[in-house]
């Protein structure tokens, strides 16, 4: 294959692999601006995916037991990946009759060659 014709082809790969994942999540071609509500949060694989990360990363940073349960709201933009704004219900598993706590994470999702997860903030 020519030069040419392998940047040329580079160039479209680069491009499905930004605009598919933004049109799964938005039905669009291109991202809004800022941080856009996402409906029915616990119905979207991504965000579940995000919101169990982002609790099982801060029990292995912080040395707790939390145990996910839901996520109440989120909230995604798109900046070098997906960046997820969620707020989280999990319960302290050291303390099984706690009742579940709200904690708000950032999650930043990283479309390459393999999907990359990391945890921005917990709190």
């Amino acid at each position: 294959m020519a030069p040419k014709s392998s940047l040329t082809l580079f160039v479209f790969l680069s491009l499905l692999a930004v605009v598919i994942p933004i049109l799964a999540v938005t039905g669009k071609p291109f991202p809004p601006v800022g941080w856009q509500p996402i409906e029915n949060p616990n119905s979207s694989i991504e965000v579940v995916r995000a919101a169990t990360f982002a609790v099982a990363e801060h029990n292995r940073l912080a040395q707790t037991q939390l145990v996910f349960k839901t996520v109440e709201e989120a909230e995604w933009q798109h900046i070098g990946g997906n960046r997820f704004r969620l707020v989280i219900s999990a319960m302290d598993g050291a303390a099984a009759a706690a009742p579940p706590k709200n904690h708000t994470a950032i999650v930043w999702e990283i479309l390459d060659i393999h999907l990359t997860l990391h945890l921005l903030s917990f709190q």
